[in-house]
C-alpha cells in the first residue's frame, strides 16, 4: 500500500529499499526542461536530478508483526544519496511532503537518510 503526501505531516520510518531509479523529472511531468513549471519543480525538490527511492516498510524478517507491507516513494536530491543505497539495503528515512507546479504536483522528499545496512 503506497503512503501518499497528504498535508503537511512529515514521516519518519525505517525500511528496505526495493527500487532505486534516476527519473527524468521533466518528461515525467510533460514539462521543458526549461520551462517555469520545470524551475519551479526544481526550486521545490533542491534537484532536477534527484534519486528516487520505493521503500517498504512493516517488511524486516525479523519481525513478527510484519504485516502491513506499506511504502514510500520519494526523492532524493543527489548531494544526500549514499552511493551504496542499493535494493535490499536497510535505511532510516525522514521525508517531508513538497508542493510543486502551483500546488498540481506533491510528493514525499528525503530530508534525510541514513543507511543502516548495505
Amino acid at each position: 500500500m503506497a503512503i501518499e503526501p497528504i498535508g503537511s505531516i512529515d514521516a519518519e520510518f525505517i525500511g528496505v529499499v526495493r527500487e532505486r531509479l534516476n527519473p527524468d523529472l521533466a518528461q515525467r511531468q510533460g514539462l521543458g526542461r526549461n520551462s517555469i513549471g520545470f524551475r519551479d519543480l526544481v526550486r521545490a525538490i533542491g534537484d532536477a536530478d534527484p534519486v528516487q527511492l520505493t521503500v517498504q516498510v512493516d517488511e524486516l524478517p525479523n519481525d513478527p508483526a510484519a504485516i502491513d507491507y506499506s511504502g514510500y516513494t520519494f526523492l532524493l536530491p543527489r548531494k544526500l544519496a549514499p552511493r551504496d543505497i542499493e535494493r535490499g539495503a536497510l535505511i532510516l528515512a525522514r521525508l517531508s511532503p513538497v508542493e510543486a507546479l502551483g500546488g498540481i504536483s506533491r510528493v514525499w522528499l528525503a530530508r534525510e537518510i541514513e543507511l543502516l545496512t548495505p
